[in-house]
């Protein structure tokens, strides 16, 4: 059909299983017709290198029909490329081999071989002559009847393959049309589905970042919020202890007939206790404190929490709340204002943090935290 693209295909497929699992008959083979589609193809350097090595198995074997079906080969190779007297040399000697031995068949295609290479040298009389030898072998072999049915069978298969061929052509035509177009719809489809994908990512990314610059100024806010009041609840717990302190004791002076003076108090015992427990519920950070903290944390700084537990599973709330805090660069005074310690206390917590994150007494705490 000379679709010699598929058929090269197929060889190359072929070739390692035939030197794999068969003999060197099939190898033989193979190269033979591998040499023939690669003259046909127009690559006469490869079908020679092809041809020669089947001559080279032909002469191993010492096979002389082998050795005289690979020369005809060779011959109608050099009648293809136009070096005739070659091709004649070689077609002289296979006809005195097929004649001694019979092979009358391949003494038909010597003889076909023959009249095509003199009727290229204009030797038309010699051509007429190997054709008529050449049907004489054809008519003894097969009869007069099968050859004209094959040349009427071979007309036939000409014109049909003509009408396929044109068909084919029309068809892969057509093919290529509708592909075409397909391929355009297709490609505009995928341009448009990109571009609202990037518009929409785009705008969501940009929606997100909003969004978190958004949560860390409530964060920020939630944060200095939360130290104003703690600050503001210690100031007051301060003054509380001042006035404990400053308590006189005072005689009450002692006149005949006159009760003694006794100091009025300005709040009563149980009005301070009171106010005293109400301010110490006050100063601690509440578990809505803490949750709404987190909350906003998490808001600004998406899956940080999750991804601290992973690294550190053993830290304690307590060692999570200082690392929070490290991270937004509160001062020891804010942290401790936020958590109702002391500094003191918060530096304590700070070794015990670092002790619990096992991390090296030369990296820097701050510094560490931050970049995790």
């Amino acid at each position: 059909m000379k679709k010699y693209d598929s058929a090269k295909h197929y060889f190359q497929l072929a070739i390692p299983l035939i030197r794999k699992y068969t003999d060197s008959n099939k190898l033989y083979a193979y190269y033979s017709n591998y040499s023939n589609l690669l003259k046909d193809m127009g690559d006469f350097g490869g079908a020679k290198l092809y041809l020669d090595s089947t001559m080279v198995f032909a002469m191993n074997s010492k096979d002389f029909f082998k050795q005289s079906v690979t020369k005809n080969n060779l011959a109608a190779f050099y009648n293809e490329i136009g070096e005739y007297d070659k091709a004649l040399n070689i077609l002289e000697e296979c006809v005195i081999i097929n004649k001694q031995h019979g092979w009358y068949e391949q003494l038909s295609f010597n003889y076909a071989n023959l009249s095509s290479i003199f009727s290229k040298k204009e030797d038309y009389h010699a051509a007429f002559k190997y054709l008529q030898d050449y049907n004489l072998i054809n008519d003894s072999l097969k009869g007069a009847e099968l050859q004209i049915k094959m040349v009427n069978l071979n007309a036939d298969y000409e014109a049909q393959k003509k009408e396929l061929v044109l068909k084919e052509s029309q068809l892969q035509l057509l093919m290529a049309k509708r592909s075409s177009e397909r391929k355009t719809w297709i490609f505009i489809a995928g341009f448009l589905l990109v571009s609202f994908g990037l518009i929409f990512w785009r705008l969501k990314a940009k929606k997100a970042r909003r969004e978190q610059l958004e949560s860390k100024q409530s964060l920020s806010d939630l944060t200095r919020i939360l130290i104003d009041k703690n600050s503001a609840l210690s100031e007051m717990e301060e003054r509380l202890s001042k006035l404990h302190a400053t308590t006189i004791d005072i005689k009450p002076l002692t006149v005949t007939g006159i009760e003694p003076f006794k100091p009025q108090e300005d709040i009563s015992s149980t009005d301070k206790d009171d106010f005293e427990k109400n301010l110490y519920n006050q100063r601690i950070l509440t578990d809505t404190d803490w949750s709404s903290f987190k909350t906003y944390f998490e808001k600004a700084y998406p899956g940080y929490l999750l991804r601290l537990r992973n690294a550190h599973s053993n830290i304690t709330e307590a060692e999570e709340r200082m690392f929070l805090f490290i991270k937004l660069n509160l001062t020891n005074k804010e942290a401790a204002a936020m958590l109702g310690i002391s500094a003191e206390s918060v530096k304590k917590s700070r070794q015990r943090l670092r002790k619990r994150i096992n991390i090296d007494e030369r990296t820097d705490l701050d510094v560490y935290v931050k970049t995790f």
